[in-house]
Formats: C-alpha cells, structure tokens, sequence
C-alpha cells in the first residue's frame, strides 16, 4: 500500500472512530430494562440486544469454523469475544447514524434488486424464489423487516464508508476517461452470410462424405461419461397436505406482515437535479411556457430517463420532496421542490393507488406459506432419522420405504437439469461420489432432503453412425455450407 493511501485509510478510520466517540456521548451502561429491547444508543440511533447478541453468535460462530467447536460464553468472553461484538456493532451503527443525519438511504428498488442478486434465495432455476428466501430468513432468525433494514443500512454505510476512504480529489483525466468510455457509441454495418447466397443448395452428402465428416468429428457423437445413480428424495411441497395450520397462526403472521398487505399509495417517479436553486427555477419556467419538455431538460443535464429514475416509491420514501411529488392529481411535473441531492424538478408518470389486503384475501396464500414453513420443518426430524438409518446399514430403498422418499434411478451426465437434477446440491453430490462411499443423506436448496448410490460409471462412448445419421447430416450440411460460402 503507497503512503498516500495509508495516510487516507488511517484518516478514514479516525472518522469513523471519531462518529463512535461523538455518538456515544448518549451511550450509557447496558440497559436490559423496559423488556430489553436496547442496550444504548449512538446519538440518535438505538442498538437493539438482537442486534448485539447476533453479533455475538456471528463471532462464536467464526471461532467454531476455525477451531471445529464452539466456545461456551464464559470461555467467550475471557478471549474478549463479547467485547468484539460490541465494538463492531458500536462502529456500525455510528455509521448509521451519521448516514441518517445525512439523509443517505437506499431505494426501495435497488434494495429488491441486490436482493435479487443474493444467490442464496434463488430457487431451481436460478432466478429469486420467495420461498426460498423466507425460508433462509427464517434459518437465520431473521424476518423479511429484520433482514431488509439491516441491508439497508448496510449498502449505506458502505457509500459512507467508500466517500470518506476514497475523499482524495480524482484527477480531471481520469474522469475525462470514464466519462467519455461510458458515453461512446459505435455504429455498425453488417451482413448475414447463410445458404441463400448460394448459387444451388449443398444437397445431401453421399456415405463416404458423412462417414469422412463423422470419422473427423467424433466429439460431436460421443456420449459423455455417465453416472448411473439410485437416489431417494423428498421436498416439503409433497408432505405440505398433511400440514395443518391454525387460525391464530395465520393471524398472528398476517399482523407481523401488515406492511406487506397493507400498502400506501406509490408513484411512478423520476427526479432531475440542478446544481442551484437559480438554474432549477429558470428551467421550471421553461417546463411552463412550454419553450422546452421534460426529456429536453434531462438531455441538457447529460442524462438519460433511466439515471433519473427512482422506480415506484411511496410519499416518506421522498422526504421533503414526498408533500409537492404527491399532491399532483396524476402524471405530470411538479414544480421546484427541495431533494436530498438539492432541488429538484420530478416527474410523475403513473400512480399506483393504495393496496390494503384483508385476512380472508390473504389467508390462503398465508396458509400456504405456514404449512410449507412447517412441512420443512418436519422435514429437519425426518433428517435425522433418515441419517441414523442410512447409518445403521439401511439402503435408499430402505429408506423410500420407512420415510416416504421417492426413489429413483437416473443416468448422471453432468447435462442433466431436469427434476432433482436441477439442484446444485445433487448436482455436487452426483458429481463427487464414488462406489465405495456409503449413502449419506443431504438437504436441498428449497429443504428437501435426498440421498443418493452410485450403481455404476460408464465412460464415454462414441456412438455408432447409424444412431447419429441425423447429426451427421446436419453437422456435414452446416459445415459445406461455409466452405462454400
């Protein structure tokens, strides 16, 4: 590291030690009173116990995985591991609080896009799964509320952090560069090349052609190795019928979820900028007489629509601004308000009217959600049973018969994406066993569990002309086709 970054990473941690220090004038001794919900604050921000002891178990944890056991808490803390907890939460909820002071927050849709982007709430095909997700929250001990405010505040603490490390001036070239690499365009001329530029079609090749052409390409018609596997599986969504939830469940998880059902308005919204109260005033007037529209003043700013963007947000969610972008009747621009980058001119294009779901709307996708919750929790004892068995000497079919997992046999080459296939977890699992490993059983992504055998390894194989005469054809045909041309 030069000395010019030492000097800004040693500044950046004196400010944020300096944010503890300024905030803690408000930090007393631990308070566990009033149920306790909170053990202090850092200036006006409040440090839950949750958050402490999550802290906590999140450094018990990390001694775990490096020693291979668990420390018990009076051991814990003789190393001080209660003492680094609290200093990691002290430091990040004084970079909260200052970031509130900021007004610095995350949107709403780039929040639920870095959710998106998290691979542990994917489901089988790879994109986000509600249900998956829920179920890693709840893993976690964690609500939907819980998890979002915490990444919240954690993608803001980071833009603060990044600001205060990275204060140093960039230099104009620098950004002459970036600017100009984000902003170029190339255009293009190009020209399909395919058989109609022939003068006659390529025809069909004779044997001795489509043998010449399999004989030279036999990668293209041998089969890859295959795994012949016998597995037994099971997920929650095939126990979930037999799953009973009771109505003071499914109240008490429609109450904690009354934000989710019941939704204030939210609009449409873009927001443009100006450096001062004068040039946003002057291009208002503009909007007015009608000497320019909305798009020409976002270009004149060199801008697209999609920078100015901010998605559908409710009134709070804009501050200051939240009282003017909401009072407009429909789409439309507002006047000059004031933003937290500065004023500002918004631009509404549509409303999305206010959502209040009542508890018989909810209740049957709330009894689903509950019953698959519980089904993957029966699933943890079934788990357990399933690998004191195997261990016992049980076989999969055994355990298809005592547990209720479907058996089946399936040839594995490493392409197949199709039913259990398409987990990762088997997908490893398939891909690492031998014939010698005794079946274990593992969970799914979803919580499912699975065990698998493997019956045999067949290497690859190239498979005789007359069964790929087919491909041949088409590969030979494709491949003439771009000589001739």
């Amino acid at each position: 590291m030069s000395l010019g970054q030492n000097k800004i990473a040693r500044g950046a941690v004196w400010v944020i030690m300096g944010l503890v220090l300024v905030g803690l004038i408000g930090f007393g001794s631990f308070n566990f009173g009033g149920g306790g919900q909170t053990i202090g604050k850092v200036g006006e921000t409040e440090i839950s116990a949750n958050r402490y002891f999550r802290e906590v178990n999140a450094q018990l944890d990390a001694i775990q995985q490096q020693f291979g056991q668990r420390l018990p808490f009076a051991q814990a803390q003789a190393f001080g591991v209660d003492q680094q907890a609290l200093r990691v939460v002290l430091s990040q909820v004084a970079m909260e609080n200052e970031t509130a002071r900021l007004g610095l927050s995350v949107g709403d849709e780039e929040l639920a896009k870095r959710i998106r982007d998290i691979p542990a709430f994917s489901g089988v095909d790879g994109s986000f799964d509600r249900t998956t997700y829920d179920f890693v929250l709840q893993q976690s001990g964690l609500t939907a509320t819980e998890f979002e405010e915490s990444l919240r505040s954690e993608v803001a603490r980071t833009i603060l952090q990044t600001a205060v490390a990275g204060g140093a001036a960039v230099q104009p070239a620098y950004v002459d560069r970036l600017y100009g690499w984000a902003r170029e365009t190339r255009d293009v001329t190009w020209a399909a090349l395919d058989a109609g530029l022939l003068d006659a079609p390529v025809g069909a090749p004779d044997d001795a052609q489509l043998t010449e052409y399999y004989e030279a390409n036999p990668q293209a018609f041998t089969l890859p190795e295959t795994r012949k596997i016998t597995y037994g599986w099971i997920r929650p969504e095939d126990i979930v019928d037999q799953v009973e939830v009771s109505e003071a469940d499914l109240r008490a998880a429609y109450t904690a979820r009354a934000a989710e059902f019941n939704q204030p308005e939210r609009r449409l919204v873009e927001r443009l900028v100006f450096p001062d109260p004068a040039s946003a005033e002057a291009a208002a007037a503009r909007l007015t007489d009608g000497s320019a529209s909305f798009e020409d003043l976002v270009a004149e700013r060199g801008l697209d629509l999609a920078d100015i963007d901010l998605g559908d947000v409710s009134e709070d969610e804009l501050g200051a601004a939240g009282a003017v972008v909401f009072a407009l009747d429909g789409p439309g621009t507002t006047g000059v308000a004031e933003s937290s980058l500065g004023p500002a001119i918004f631009r509404v294009n549509a409303v999305l009217s206010a959502r209040e779901t009542s508890f018989e709307e909810a209740e049957p996708d709330l009894r689903g959600e509950l019953a698959l919750e519980a089904a993957r929790r029966q699933l943890e004892t079934t788990m357990a049973d399933v690998d004191d068995a195997l261990a016992g000497g049980a076989t999969i079919e055994d355990i298809g018969s005592e547990f209720g997992l479907t058996v089946e046999t399936l040839d594995w080459t490493g392409t197949s994406f199709d039913g259990i296939a398409a987990y990762d977890e088997f997908a490893k699992a398939a891909t690492e066993v031998t014939e010698d490993d005794y079946p274990e059983v593992e969970r799914l992504a979803d919580g499912g569990l699975f065990a698998l055998r493997l019956d045999a390894i067949v290497p690859p194989t190239l498979q005789p002309l007359d069964d790929v005469r087919d491909e041949a054809v088409a590969g030979w045909t494709a491949a003439e086709t771009v000589t001739r041309i």
